[in-house]
């Protein structure tokens, strides 16, 4: 599947590329309106982590400034915190509880 988002104002065209057999996102493109890419990443090696599929591998091209990007992550922790979060709140700030 493509997903595929024209954008005048910047006249650029962002398309999204889907795996129809799994739904997952595999690659994105930003291009301009005659549909030279200057913006590519790519995803590959899910593996599934706490019942989500992410990938491993991200490459990322950039090639309106010629430069090029790859991530490679061994292990991936979903929402574990190590420690409790702690915020240093301002003294003028106004707190609200929801």
């Amino acid at each position: 599947y493509e997903l595929i988002y024209p954008d005048s104002s910047n006249n650029t065209v962002s398309t999204i590329i889907i795996d129809a057999s799994n739904l997952r996102i595999i690659q994105y493109l930003i291009s301009d309106m005659r549909g030279k890419v200057s913006y590519q990443a790519d995803y590959d090696g899910f593996r599934k982590v706490d019942d989500v599929y992410l990938p491993f591998n991200i490459s990322i091209n950039d090639k309106a400034n010629d430069q090029k990007l790859r991530v490679e992550y061994r292990s991936i922790e979903l929402n574990k915190l190590t420690e409790k979060l702690k915020l240093d709140i301002p003294d003028d700030a106004k707190v609200t509880d929801l």
